[in-house]
């Protein structure tokens, strides 16, 4: 009787867990989407704020805060940690050659994927432009790149994708997931471009951190990835 009773509690503190789980994965994860696609129309149109720089600086404040309130729902409300997987220990050797192949990689399929959207007729024309905030404030490049990497890895891979693969157990299926609401995090950008390439990157990601377990590596790769990209752009 006591391994029958002690057998439901089990099932019923799995079933609590996954529905909490699964709010903790859609509730944040979708209001940061929402500040992503929304945040500055939203700033710009209820607020009266004029200036496109202070439009970046309270849509970054707002998407750190977001962060935070994810990281508090999971120690407090799950009561599980934010990011399950502990890191895996590595020699500075391996950051250097993961980090290098893999921008190497991102720079290949990058060309690679907007050639071929070009030759199919599609354009990379973003909706936004922040170039002249950029070059007058290059500041915001690191602003935006560490915001980035910090909480879209903790967020797509340390948070979601974990608890995609807890509830699941499957790999593929949890690697697609987040790599698909990843790439539609960047829908606001307006382009083909910026539903595709953030789609195979964050796939990339993904199996670096299914193959390493570490997520201080692909925080540095997107950081200096998006650093790269925005002084090119």
């Amino acid at each position: 009787m006591k391994a029958l009773i002690y057998s439901e509690k089990k099932v019923e503190n799995k079933i609590r867990r996954n529905i909490l789980a699964i709010i903790g994965i859609f509730v944040p994860v979708v209001l940061y989407i929402l500040m992503i696609l929304y945040g500055k129309k939203i700033i710009l149109d209820n607020f009266l704020v004029k200036s496109l720089t202070v439009k970046v600086i309270i849509s970054k404040i707002i998407i750190w805060t977001l962060f935070f309130i994810t990281i508090l729902y999971s120690i407090y409300i799950e009561k599980r940690k934010f990011t399950e997987w502990k890191d895996l220990k590595y020699k500075p050797l391996f950051y250097l050659k993961t980090i290098f192949f893999t921008i190497i990689a991102f720079a290949v399929i990058g060309i690679g994927t907007s050639n071929l959207l070009h030759y199919l007729g599609f354009s990379s024309q973003t909706s936004e432009d922040l170039s002249e905030l950029l070059k007058q404030y290059p500041i915001f490049i690191y602003i935006s790149s560490i915001t980035a990497g910090i909480v879209e890895e903790f967020i797509f891979r340390g948070y979601m994708m974990t608890r995609i693969y807890s509830i699941s157990g499957n790999k593929l299926g949890a690697v697609l997931m987040s790599s698909v609401i990843f790439s539609a995090a960047h829908y606001s950008y307006g382009t083909m471009f910026m539903l595709i390439q953030p789609f195979i990157f964050g796939s990339i990601f993904a199996m670096l951190y299914f193959k390493y377990r570490n997520i201080k590596v692909l925080i540095m790769i997107h950081i200096l990835w998006d650093v790269i990209i925005q002084y090119l752009y």
